[in-house]
């Protein structure tokens, strides 16, 4: 029988003689404890950011999408008010329609329904309303005079209570 010459397979041999001569050496593969620091470092240092951002940056997303929310609520109320001269309640500012003035109207607040409260006063000139963020704690506040959202309860605007927190 003729032999064959395989070049591959005396490549592969060739390769595995250099890793073991390599790995047999005393200097070949190098192990020591300023490496198994820095690995151990650089693995504490990924996991405090992991920890991090669950304990610090989702608390804080989900308190500025409550905000937000809230800016919606005063975009809301604006808007009914324009159109009935007077502000809305939930239930009036997320259900569709006629307006005062005969037009229809569409629901305006589709978001937050069951963390949102709004208090109207009895002749609708003043609301104060407060929603609750996703991860608890105190609630946000905004009323028909504010141009920001307030994470403290405001004093009582045009005769509406403010409410608690949900």
């Amino acid at each position: 029988m003729h032999s064959q010459k395989f070049p591959l397979r005396d490549r592969i041999d060739g390769m595995r003689a250099a890793y073991s001569t390599t790995l047999r050496r005393k200097d070949g593969i190098e192990l020591s404890i300023p490496n198994i620091i820095v690995a151990v470092s650089i693995s504490i240092a990924i996991i405090a950011a992991v920890v991090v951002s669950v304990v610090w940056i989702v608390p804080w997303t989900q308190d500025n999408n409550a905000q937000s929310q809230l800016s919606t609520v005063q975009s809301a109320e604006q808007l009914y008010y324009a159109q009935n001269n007077a502000f809305g309640t939930l239930t009036q500012l997320t259900t569709s329609g006629t307006a005062a003035n005969g037009d229809k109207t569409n629901s305006t607040l589709v978001s937050g329904k069951g963390k949102i409260v709004i208090n109207v006063s009895s002749g609708g000139d003043g609301y104060c309303a407060v929603i609750k963020s996703d991860h608890g704690g105190n609630g946000f506040w905004v009323t028909e005079g504010s141009t920001d959202v307030k994470s403290s309860k405001p004093t009582d605007p045009a005769g509406a209570t403010c409410p608690t927190v949900p």
